[in-house]
């Protein structure tokens, strides 16, 4: 077939190219005439090794242009003949200045319109981008940062996992070209969109189970470490004590998996909720129910068991001292106080000078006025004389210190081998006779 390349030039020769055959091969034949009739004819043999075979310029000097004929491949790969108008192009960008300003809409004088730094003949002939639109797919990167990523200039999610290509490298540093960037099993848009998990983490609450494997496997929730809130991690409950991640009292015994699994109880037997373990006269759903410890039988350490404090004297088995006076509620009931009364604290139960607290503080007992039974009561031992109220010998010379003070000696110092009344005794022996030390004749028998 002939195809007519041009108008007639001035020189009144004009041309015309056409494709033809020889010996089985295509050939690309030029043919000029003058006044209509043709002058001369030359074929050019032709390979198809690449997508420009041949091509003839032949230049038009009235409107300025060239006109290239060749054969090539069209998109099917069949052989063709192929014209292209070459126009001036002023900013060498591969388009000539007529097409960018009639056809692309391109500026002729600035080879990059969209400024993606990808010339306007690269992105129309090569990338098949818009050469007035950066962002071609609207991803939220250039045509050229889809270069340098790797990613797609004509698709907006190049992974295909629901996220725009330009979202998952500037927002979310997620990988553009992998599906599911932290490979736990869930795709980065669904991470993000559905399940609000991390696409950088396998394991967004940090619980041993991937998010896929919380959301897929076990239904628990991979934003909470333990789903049902009985205490135990969702991973420790599948892999290590088998009870139900979904539920917090696996035995349905009225306590939680986690509270049983902290004091050794069995979570997956509803028998021990009957057993009294540590025998303070409570079963463990008392235990539980009461927030006590069902191995210990006093929780508070108060010296009254848990039993008692609940059963008997209505104390509190979770705090030492229930009333706040001071003094815990054992030593309280053990000296016959109120432990539920904070006033008892200032009284003087023994009448001894020791408010009750006082007591307690020294350890001494709030019944007796002479707890070491030395013959000083004990808020004068400690106020008056400064000997130890626990101590029948507080200086430890084998004589009693309320016997020293009677006889006008030193309970704190050692003066047992000394003579006070000059009667040839030593005041030890004074003591060990039942004398007065202070007296050479005790009896006044002269």
């Amino acid at each position: 077939f002939i195809i007519p390349v041009n108008k007639t030039s001035m020189d009144n020769l004009s041309y015309m190219v056409y494709l033809g055959s020889y010996n089985g091969e295509f050939d690309l034949y030029l043919l000029r005439s003058k006044n209509g009739i043709i002058e001369s004819g030359s074929s050019i043999n032709t390979t198809l090794s690449q997508r420009i075979v041949m091509s003839v310029p032949i230049y038009n000097s009235t409107e300025k242009s060239i006109v290239l004929a060749y054969i090539g491949y069209d998109t099917e790969g069949k052989k063709k003949v192929f014209l292209s108008l070459g126009l001036i192009d002023s900013d060498r960008d591969g388009i000539s200045n007529r097409f960018e300003t009639l056809i692309y809409l391109t500026y002729p004088f600035r080879n990059d319109t969209d400024s993606d730094n990808l010339l306007d003949g690269s992105e129309v002939f090569y990338y098949k981008t818009k050469p007035k639109d950066n962002d071609t797919d609207e991803d939220y990167l250039t045509d050229y940062e889809e270069l340098v990523y790797g990613t797609k200039q004509l698709i907006n999610d190049t992974d295909e996992d629901g996220l725009l290509d330009g979202m998952e490298i500037k927002v979310y540093s997620t990988d553009p070209l992998v599906k599911d960037t932290d490979n736990d099993g869930l795709s980065d848009g669904a991470e993000i969109s559905v399940y609000q998990t991390d696409p950088l983490l396998e394991d967004t609450d940090g619980d041993g189970l991937t998010d896929a494997q919380e959301i897929t496997s076990y239904s628990t929730d991979p934003l909470n470490t333990d789903t049902d809130e009985d205490g135990i991690d969702d991973f420790e409950e599948i892999n290590t004590y088998y009870t139900n991640p979904l539920i917090n009292d696996t035995d349905g015994d009225q306590m939680l998996d986690g509270w049983e699994i902290l004091y050794d109880l069995n979570a997956t037997n509803a028998n021990d909720a009957a057993i009294d373990t540590d025998n303070d006269g409570l079963t463990n759903i008392q235990e539980y129910q009461y927030n006590t410890n069902p191995t210990v039988e006093d929780t508070d350490a108060d010296g009254l068991t848990d039993q008692e404090e609940l059963m008997t004297y209505g104390t509190n088995p979770l705090v030492e001292d229930t009333d706040d006076d001071g003094m815990p509620d054992g030593w309280e009931t053990q000296h016959g106080l109120n432990a539920t009364n904070a006033a008892d604290a200032t009284q003087d139960a023994d009448n001894d000078g020791l408010i009750n607290r006082a007591e307690y503080t020294n350890s001494t007992d709030p019944q007796d006025s002479d707890s070491d039974d030395d013959g000083l009561e004990d808020g004068a031992e400690l106020s008056i004389y400064g000997t130890d109220p626990l101590n029948a010998d507080t200086d430890t010379d084998e004589m009693a210190d309320g016997w020293e003070v009677q006889c006008g000696l030193d309970p704190l110092t050692d003066d047992a081998n000394l003579d006070a009344d000059n009667d040839t005794l030593p005041n030890i022996e004074e003591y060990q006779n039942g004398l007065n030390a202070s007296d050479p004749d005790t009896d006044d028998d002269g």
